[in-house]
């Protein structure tokens, strides 16, 4: 008995042992890691929105500039470092520049060429002798200027950036724009970085929205009624499905989308009850979609206030909530109204503003009216529509 107790101690100390010997090697094991990886820096990462270079992984105690151009020291707010001078531009084919930190140490290079507008290829748009006031941007272009021969007044503009494998530069200058219904003043679906110049007074306000989504079913007829504006409709509208899908997906997204939710109409409505059910019943009022914003672009937007400029960038109004249908017992109620759209939506967003800035976000649209009963009730007036926020970044945002 006392010798099974024996051999019983010893295996249990066996068995400690070993368990505290694979305790001690997976210890120094991760000890290793932990020590080798001890005064390793993460290497600084060189990057750019337009013509805003930045750095990320950047020590926040360093101060970083530009070798070989004076006074190109780093600005650092919210833990970025960038550079921006209306001087120069990033391009490819540009010349190499070495960063730098306090110490002389190089820690990145960046391409940058002397930026002179003159030499580009540039597109013309007096705002107030336009035929048609939806304008496509093709890649041939390195500028777009956008002015008015005539002062004071605001005209319904909607320009889009067509695919190009460059950054383009679109400079406003003391012009007002209301861009037409559902349309943007300014976008691009493809990643590609826009540098957006505004001089003198400027004012940019994205078209309002006046369809449900009860139009949104009856896409063909929605076709017919807005016509030309249907493209920015499916490229711009970023409330249909409450995301920014639009910017990420573009027109085929949406094409499909939209001809999907008229499939699903249409088979709603071949029910033959389903129709008696609408007509004895009424339904509730459609709710609104929401607005556009005034500037979408899927890249990196890079926008630059000149001194003294005074400018106002507005998202378009969401629509109203339709009303609720009368009907011999059912109260129905008002839609919802849109949301107000932001005034910018961007992948990523590098500001300077040496002039005034204001973004709005557009109005939400009014709530539906409730529908009656013979007897007098009714159901619930629809919600006003709420604001987006003024801007929509999806990735990194710089503000000098």
């Amino acid at each position: 008995m006392s010798n099974s107790s024996s051999n019983n101690g010893v295996k249990l100390s066996e068995v400690g042992i070993t368990f505290l010997t694979m305790f001690l090697v997976i210890a120094l094991v991760n000890c290793a890691f932990f020590f080798r990886n001890v005064g390793q820096k993460t290497a600084i990462k060189v990057d750019n929105v337009g013509n805003t270079v930045y750095l990320q992984y950047a020590n926040q105690k360093e101060s970083y500039s530009i070798d070989g151009i004076d006074n190109s020291e780093f600005n650092s707010s919210n833990g970025i470092f960038s550079f921006f001078d209306i001087n120069y531009e990033v391009s490819d084919e540009g010349q190499p520049y070495c960063i730098v930190n306090s110490k002389g140490k190089t820690v990145g290079t960046v391409r940058l060429a002397k930026r002179n507008p003159m030499e580009s290829s540039v597109y013309m748009i007096d705002v107030a002798n336009l035929e048609n006031f939806f304008v496509s941007v093709s890649g041939d272009y390195d500028t777009v200027y956008v002015y008015s021969s005539v002062a004071d007044m605001s005209f319904p503009v909607s320009i889009r950036i067509e695919q190009r494998n460059r950054p383009i530069e679109v400079i406003f200058e003391d012009v007002r724009i209301h861009a037409p219904e559902l349309s943007p003043v300014l976008y691009c679906v493809h990643d590609v970085d826009v540098n957006v110049e505004a001089k003198g007074t400027v004012w940019l306000e994205a078209g309002s929205n006046s369809y449900t989504t009860q139009h949104v079913s009856e896409i063909e007829n929605l076709f017919s009624t807005i016509n030309v504006a249907a493209n920015a409709y499916y490229v711009c509208m970023i409330s249909a499905i409450g995301t920014t899908a639009s910017i990420m997906y573009g027109v085929d997204y949406y094409a499909d989308m939209f001809m999907g939710v008229t499939a699903l109409q249409l088979n709603v409505m071949e029910n033959a009850w389903g129709k008696v059910e609408n007509l004895f019943n009424g339904q509730d009022g459609a709710d609104g979609l929401d607005g556009v914003p005034a500037i979408q672009i899927a890249g990196g937007l890079n926008l630059v206030v000149a001194e003294n400029a005074s400018v106002a960038i507005v998202g378009g109004s969401g629509s109203d909530g339709g009303d609720g249908t009368n009907a011999p017992t059912m109260k129905n109620n008002g839609g919802d109204g849109g949301d107000g759209a932001s005034a910018i939506v961007c992948g990523s967003l590098a500001t300077h503003s040496y002039g005034t800035l204001t973004l709005y976000a557009g109005a939400g649209g009014q709530g539906g009216e409730p529908g009656y009963t013979p007897l007098g009730d009714h159901g619930n007036q629809g919600n006003r529509g709420g604001q987006k926020e003024p801007k929509v970044v999806l990735d990194v945002e710089i503000t000098e």
